[in-house]
């Protein structure tokens, strides 16, 4: 019974420790980019559609990271773009599509400061 309960414990840290680091650990070597350098490219927009509302992008595809998972074949590129709402959204959403073999190129995100330091909201106004 110990080593039952020994071995239910180690399976549990581990899930909880992958887990942590899928959510919270950031994909490393995707840079931060303003969209105005994105322009042109394909750029899939993971936010919520009622998170949309106060910034659209007329080029981008969203696709909310709930529905990420169903309808991940309509990316009909190889390399994009991503735009996010939350660090959390976003790592999850490079390492799922990371997984499918799409390749994110940059990313932006809407809530936080931009990577320099100033608001990302004036930058994204297009």
């Amino acid at each position: 019974m110990i080593v039952f309960a020994a071995s239910a414990a180690i399976v549990l840290i581990i899930y909880l420790i992958r887990e942590w680091y899928r959510r919270y650990i950031p994909v490393r070597n995707i840079p931060c980019l303003s969209v105005k350098r994105m322009d042109g490219f394909p750029i899939v927009d993971v936010r919520d559609f009622n998170n949309r509302h106060a910034i659209t992008l007329d080029q981008s595809m969203n696709i909310p990271y709930s529905y990420l998972q169903k309808t991940f074949n309509d990316i009909n590129a190889q390399e994009i773009y991503l735009i996010a709402a939350t660090k959390l959204e976003r790592n999850m959403s490079i390492r799922f599509l990371k997984r499918k073999g799409i390749l994110v190129k940059g990313y932006a995100l809407s809530d936080e400061k931009e990577c320099n330091g100033k608001s990302r909201l004036d930058t994204m106004h297009m």
